[in-house]
């Protein structure tokens, strides 16, 4: 997974540099914002937002139960429970992480229009069902992990 994190990262930092190095001049009448939605164009700033959030995430979490002091349950295992339910406790952590997810939702949505771009199915006979299809998607990843520290944070466990 790390590594087609890092692909992906590499990759569209690639695809960025070609395409402003592709004419050599920017646009005489600068109309993206009619043609696009603001999430594709700010992916490199979802995607960075994303890139921290992870760093961070794995810091918290990864780390710690590697490295770090966790406790231990009454097995002798390291508890992973407590350390998450410490860390989603702290209610700017859960407000970052809600927020991240936002972010997480509006690049998976750019990500899946581009696959129904590439794949040929984002045309006037599907492009209904392939809209509701990356809402869907979308959303139901970034809530469904956004729900998580949540409902820890608010039910007090």
């Amino acid at each position: 997974m790390f590594a087609s994190i890092l692909a992906h990262a590499v990759y569209a930092l690639l695809i960025t540099r070609q395409n402003r190095r592709a004419n050599g001049q920017g646009y005489a009448y600068d109309r993206r914002g009619a043609a696009s939605k603001w999430y594709s164009r700010k992916m490199g700033l979802l995607g960075t937002v994303l890139l921290v959030f992870l760093v961070i995430h794995l810091r918290d979490f990864w780390y710690q139960l590697q490295f770090g002091h966790v406790p231990l349950d009454k097995d002798g295992q390291k508890d992973l429970y407590t350390l998450v339910v410490s860390v989603y406790h702290n209610g700017w952590y859960v407000l970052i992480y809600v927020l991240c997810m936002g972010a997480l939702g509006y690049h998976l949505l750019h990500g899946f229009f581009s696959a129904a771009r590439t794949l040929g199915f984002y045309n006037a006979r599907y492009v209904s069902w392939v809209k509701i299809a990356g809402w869907i998607y979308s959303i139901g990843i970034s809530a469904g992990f956004a729900l998580i520290p949540l409902y820890i944070h608010f039910a007090r466990l």
